[in-house]
């Protein structure tokens, strides 16, 4: 996951470098901008995974056999945009629980909803009842938090992952 982000800044990173050489101030400060979300997206993820092994880490240490498996770069689409982000996937017998994140990373992958700096999703196989839209978007206080979309399309903050590996081992 690091590895994979780091890569992607040094990217955005050198595309500035020859944008500044170049006198493009435009495109400089669009980068500026572009690498600070970056960075931020990838936090707030990261933070998001870290949740869930913790959460799931607990339930090991309870005697209960699950797998944990990662991926990244992992590429879904949501919402009709491309995303590129990372992949949890949590094994228990024959269920599954996926965590996804991610974002557009280039102008051909579509456009962020709601203003939303990143996207997660998190999916139960063969229980979609218990399945979960997130949102990250800028707070009230400016701090960049992860939000779920309810049923009746309202936004209410995130805050525990135990639910989800709760509703995996019932």
């Amino acid at each position: 996951m690091e590895e994979f982000e780091a890569s992607w800044l040094s990217s955005l990173q050198t595309a500035r470098e020859k944008a500044l050489k170049q006198g493009n101030v435009a495109l400089v400060e669009y980068l500026d901008l572009k690498i600070r979300n970056d960075r931020i997206r990838f936090e707030a993820g990261k933070i998001l995974f870290e949740s869930f092994v913790s959460a799931i880490q607990e339930k090991i240490a309870d005697g209960y056999k699950l797998e944990i498996e990662t991926k990244s770069p992992h590429q879904f689409q949501m919402y009709q945009a491309v995303l590129t982000g990372h992949l949890l996937t949590v094994n228990f017998g024959i269920r599954k629980l996926t965590i996804e994140f991610g974002w557009t990373r280039k102008p051909e992958d579509g456009f962020m909803r709601k203003n939303a700096l990143a996207y997660a999703r998190i999916t139960h196989l063969g229980k979609p009842q218990n399945n979960a839209e997130l949102f990250l978007l800028f707070s009230q206080n400016q701090n960049a938090e992860w939000f779920s979309l309810e049923r009746n399309g309202n936004l209410r903050s995130f805050r525990d992952c135990r639910e989800h590996i709760e509703a995996l081992i019932r």
